[in-house]
């Protein structure tokens, strides 16, 4: 059922951040375009690091760690959302240092395990 919804949500996080992209710039002076292209691109990035997640969560730990990851996932929104409402400047700084953090300790166990297969 996961696998379901996740190929659901392909089409539509994407579209619904490319909408919330155009809707929440009021009458700025970006190209709603423009926009929505960043809109798209930004929630579809975020499903993409999601849907790969996922398996390898479910995978490694039998299933047992999806539940964790999920809560994981809706309390960092929260978090989140509740930063980007009262102090902006602090939830794109908390946004910035989460992908730093995911990015060095993705390298980090791609040393340690070495290359994937296929990989050259």
């Amino acid at each position: 059922m996961d696998h379901v919804n996740d190929a659901i949500q392909t089409v539509v996080r994407p579209a619904a951040g490319g909408l919330l992209a155009v809707s929440a710039s009021g009458n700025g002076s970006v190209s709603p375009v423009v926009l929505l292209v960043a809109g798209v691109l930004i929630a579809g990035g975020v499903h993409a690091v999601k849907a790969s997640a996922r398996p390898v969560v479910n995978v490694s730990t039998a299933g047992a760690g999806a539940p964790v990851v999920s809560t994981l996932e809706d309390i960092g929104a929260v978090i989140v959302t509740v930063l980007a409402l009262l102090v902006p400047v602090l939830a794109a700084i908390v946004i910035i240092a989460v992908v730093v953090v995911a990015i060095v300790t993705i390298r980090r166990w791609r040393r340690r395990h070495g290359p994937a297969q296929g990989r050259t």
